[in-house]
């Protein structure tokens, strides 16, 4: 893992409850323009010695995928991020901890460039408000959403299929790769999703966005925990 530790000690995840409910702010800056006023733009490499330790913002190994700085996100009047630095390179399992209205979720929508923001977010180097959130899995992010955005009325192997489209990949090599991972999808091929259970429907969304061969998942590990077959097949118990 490799997330800043100032990110726990000063970039607090601010507590937004009920901030869903509160109204979009719709005036982050997103293009990562000056926001220390010397006329730079604010991209986390001002060249400073870190003492060996790799900045939030900089790449010199060309292992950066995703990297935050300074970010934060407001539902109106309501700070749900403030002044997180978060590093993710390729091949890292990094996870975020934190109780309901943390954060979490606000933080991944972020990055997936459905929320405007104030700071800077980067995936392979570009800033994310120059992206459009289709255009980001085309190159490989793909994001497993809290709520699953399953086809209620499409069967699990419809919905995996779509999750190929936007990537190109095969799907029929891939639907292998996940029946193999999730055995309990490759028994229900016709059944619709809106007839799963919780945690079958979690496991058809993660599937889904295996399909897409992604260079970069994101999701929500809060549901793996309430189902047994998940839990114990690939969380260990």
């Amino acid at each position: 893992m490799a997330v800043d530790d100032e990110s726990s000690r000063d970039g607090t995840v601010e507590n937004a409850e009920n901030a869903e409910n509160a109204e979009d702010s719709g005036d982050g800056a997103r293009d990562g323009s000056d926001t220390t006023g010397d006329g730079d733009a604010n991209d986390g490499t001002d060249g400073t010695d870190t003492g060996g330790v790799t900045s939030v913002g900089t790449d010199a190994d060309g292992t950066l995928m995703l990297a935050a700085s300074d970010l934060r996100v407001s539902y109106g009047k309501v700070a749900a991020l403030r002044g997180i630095d978060l590093r993710v390179d390729a091949g890292e399992i990094v996870s975020m901890i934190g109780p309901n209205g943390a954060g979490k979720s606000t933080l991944a929508n972020t990055a997936s460039g459905f929320l405007d923001y104030e700071g800077s977010v980067r995936y392979r180097g570009a800033e994310v408000s120059g992206w459009d959130p289709g255009a980001l899995v085309g190159d490989g992010l793909t994001h497993c959403t809290e709520k699953r955005d399953l086809f209620d009325y499409l069967s699990v192997e419809d919905n995996l299929t779509l999750g190929a489209y936007r990537r190109g990949t095969d799907a029929d090599e891939r639907l292998e790769s996940v029946y193999e991972l999730f055995p309990a999808l490759a028994e229900r091929t016709d059944q619709h999703a809106r007839t799963m259970s919780g945690g079958e429907q979690q496991m058809l969304a993660i599937g889904r966005a295996l399909m897409g061969d992604p260079d970069l998942l994101e999701g929500t590990a809060d549901e793996l925990n309430g189902d047994d077959y998940i839990r114990d097949s690939y969380l260990g118990g």
